[in-house]
């Protein structure tokens, strides 16, 4: 029989200035939305300090990726989802069957594996098995567009390298093994 070797996704994320905008856009939309709501001062100032403080803290970890949690990097290996933190720490998640796969966008939902005794001693230190405890029953999200994929020649727009990265996840997560 024939073999032949299945593309395995190994992603390298940067910000994404589309979901940036988008992030903005919404927060606008949120403090708009207040002013027609029959609310007295210090509530108003009081709520829109909350969504101001959501979209900062949204705006660094998920656009940004600035923050130690922020997921830099999402890769495939060994029948194995593996998520990467900019502080270095990488996980071992299952891909949620919730996930969505379209023209414009993927977002990938995953469940962050519950045994950290399967996971190699090398990618989750011991002192790590902390934080490893605290976000066990936690999900996490990545949206990917096209213009937040990284690749070696990165000239700040949408490469026809990143189309194609893109263009193959879909693939893979549509008709490989990857939903």
């Amino acid at each position: 029989m024939p073999s032949f070797n299945l593309w395995a996704p190994e992603l390298q994320l940067k910000p994404s200035p589309v979901v940036g905008v988008m992030s903005i856009a919404l927060t606008l939309l949120a403090l708009a939305t207040l002013l027609f709501l029959p609310l007295q001062g210090f509530l108003l100032f009081m709520l829109a300090g909350l969504i101001v403080a959501a979209a900062v803290l949204v705006m660094l970890e998920r656009v940004f990726l600035v923050s130690d949690s922020a997921i830099t990097r999402v890769y495939y290996r060994d029948k194995v989802w593996w998520l990467k933190t900019r502080n270095g720490v990488e996980y071992p998640a299952s891909l949620q069957p919730d996930s969505v796969v379209s023209p414009w966008f993927v977002l990938l939902n995953f469940s962050l594996d519950k045994t950290a005794e399967s996971t190699p001693e090398n990618v989750v230190k011991k002192t790590d098995l902390l934080k490893l405890n605290a976000i066990r029953r936690r999900r996490r999200s990545v949206l990917i567009l096209p213009d937040g994929l990284h690749n070696q020649i990165d000239s700040g727009d949408i490469s026809p390298a990143n189309i194609e990265n893109f263009r193959r996840l879909r693939v893979f997560l549509r008709f490989g093994k990857g939903l």
